[in-house]
């Protein structure tokens, strides 16, 4: 896969593919959302030379291998308190995705390194979800942070969004950033 380095706990999907819409999975009967409980799923992969190829969004830059969006993401059981903020949805989809900057835009630090955000959220069937950020680190620091919440996401049979938050936040996830919605 891309990136993703053998990890022994992590279940990786390297077949199928999660739903295009991430509302679709609320669409499934409980025996079709088994295939995505607890499995992570490479979601969208797109660089700058396949924005130009495909949408022809923005310039071409020197490297077109600058990464525009890098998603993983799977379904998880929620626990009562979450559940309840979430729609009374049981099962919630958990994303993980890294993006450039708003607009497509590559931004470089001091340094010369290519800095990029990160989105960790466990998501409802409507506009509520818990989410935070990571802002501004280089893509390798945000693929060891996203490996990381992975595991901790795994780690659970139930996930609690407010816990989920603190366990992002003490990993180095923007506070001012976080929503509880």
């Amino acid at each position: 896969m891309r990136w993703i380095k053998t990890h022994e706990m992590l279940n990786i999907s390297k077949i199928r593919k999660f739903p295009e819409h991430m509302y679709d999975i609320y669409k499934l009967s409980r025996k079709e959302l088994g295939i995505y409980f607890n499995v992570w799923f490479p979601g969208k992969f797109v660089t700058v030379g396949d924005l130009d190829k495909k949408w022809n969004k923005i310039k071409k830059t020197n490297d077109s291998t600058d990464i525009i969006v890098d998603e993983m993401w799977t379904v998880k059981k929620t626990d009562e308190e979450t559940t309840y903020s979430l729609y009374n949805r049981e099962y919630n989809p958990v994303c993980v995705n890294i993006h450039c900057q708003t607009g497509a835009k590559i931004i470089k630090d001091d340094s010369g390194d290519k800095l990029y955000q990160m989105r960790a959220a466990i998501n409802s069937i409507d506009d509520s979800s818990f989410t935070t950020w990571f802002m501004n680190k280089p893509l390798d620091e945000l693929r060891n942070i996203r490996l990381e919440i992975m595991k901790f996401v795994d780690s659970k049979k139930e996930i609690n969004g407010s816990e989920f938050i603190e366990y992002c936040e003490s990993i180095g996830a923007n506070p001012e950033q976080t929503h509880y919605d």
